[in-house]
């Protein structure tokens, strides 16, 4: 089964209404410190002094970032550090930690409280 690396970006930029993103990566066998690749092939790119990199690092201000990277570095260059970027549909489901169930699901089915 292949390992999957999921990076979550959190977005504060309102904090009345805080957001994650989600992009997943499928990982090399060999791969036994997937931050660290990860963080190797954003660095690689950045330094990299191609023209994308540039440019993508002036629309950035000074201030590059995850979103930045996800939306410039190069598919391949993810994959030089062993990881395949995985474009899917995936349907994300966002639910407070401390819902409380117990009472919505028995109602739900029929039960009692």
């Amino acid at each position: 089964m292949a390992k999957i690396l999921n990076l979550v970006i959190e977005d504060r930029g309102d904090p009345h209404k805080p957001e994650a993103y989600v992009h997943s990566f499928e990982l090399r066998d060999s791969i036994r410190e997937p931050e660290k690749a990860l963080r190797a092939a954003v660095d690689e790119f950045v330094q990299s002094g191609t023209e994308d990199s540039k440019q993508a690092r002036a629309f950035a201000n000074g201030y590059y970032n995850w979103a930045d990277a996800m939306s410039s570095v190069p598919d391949a260059l993810f994959g030089k550090h062993g990881l395949k970027k995985i474009y899917n549909d995936a349907v994300d489901v966002l639910v407070d930690h401390d819902e409380v169930l117990v009472g919505r699901l028995a109602a739900d089915v029929g039960g009692a409280q």
